[in-house]
């Protein structure tokens, strides 16, 4: 039998700066003719993901705190400008990877 999890909204809603994440067990990266093919064998999808996405998809390790991820592009992107990321598109991605179970937040005690 195959198990299935949902993650609810509230989970969703408690991302934060510091939340740290990690790539699935589950998912299989392959590299495409201009895109990356994620494939997830726990829920049997797949999700195309352009190189930036699997770039970022990438530097969810563990170690980095979403805020670490971030701050890394805007201070690239803006010259050290003041940007929220929680207002940007950046989140939203990290909202989907979850989601979808390509990525699981992780808590240290």
């Amino acid at each position: 039998m195959q198990q299935h999890y949902t993650i609810s909204t509230e989970e969703i809603n408690k991302l934060s700066l510091d939340s740290i994440l990690i790539q699935s067990p589950y998912c299989i990266v392959r590299e495409q003719e201009s895109q990356f093919l994620i494939y997830n064998t726990h829920t049997d999808e797949m999700h195309l993901v352009a190189p930036l996405g699997n770039y970022i998809y990438q530097l969810c390790n563990g170690i980095n705190s979403i805020d670490d991820i971030c701050h890394g592009f805007f201070q690239q992107e803006k010259n050290n400008a003041k940007v929220n990321p929680l207002n940007d598109s950046i989140l939203n991605y990290f909202e989907s990877m979850l989601q979808r179970g390509l990525v699981k937040k992780i808590c240290y005690d």
